[in-house]
């Protein structure tokens, strides 16, 4: 499921990715494994802060022009 470079991504890649993510949070924070990385700080908006992170990358931004 490879994203085009420069181009949009195919929604159910989106879909997947969301999936994961909240399924993996939801994982680690139900075992404990983050009681140490949130500190005390709001699952919900540590998430918020993390699914942002979704819309940041970009194709190629990890690769050297």
């Amino acid at each position: 499921m490879p994203m085009p470079r420069g181009g949009a991504a195919d929604p159910r890649t989106v879909g997947i990715a969301a999936w994961s993510l909240a399924h993996g949070f939801a994982t680690l924070l139900l075992t404990r494994n983050l009681d140490d990385a949130l500190a005390g700080r709001d699952p919900g908006e540590a998430f918020r802060s993390l699914a942002g992170l979704l819309g940041a990358a970009r194709p190629g931004d990890a690769e050297a022009e």
